[in-house]
């Protein structure tokens, strides 16, 4: 399972937190500043993460949850 973070696209916040970050510029920079690398994520990053989960390559992945939060979480 692919668990996206924050992400860049305005169509269709993932949480709440997403949609209060697009609304609030000043939350948004101070969120993008901390992250560390200096940026949201994308709708594409999280799909590519999803399609890796899927596909043959990661057979072996089982039983875990993959952050795609551009180590956000770690940092």
């Amino acid at each position: 399972m692919a668990t996206p973070r924050f992400t860049s696209t305005q169509s269709a916040p993932a949480t709440e937190m997403d949609r209060v970050m697009l609304e609030d510029e000043a939350l948004g920079a101070a969120t993008i500043a901390l992250h560390p690398w200096g940026s949201l994520g994308t709708a594409d990053d999280v799909a590519k993460a999803a399609c890796f989960v899927a596909s043959d390559q990661a057979v072996w992945i089982t039983g875990v949850a993959l952050p795609v939060d551009g180590g956000y979480m770690t940092a």
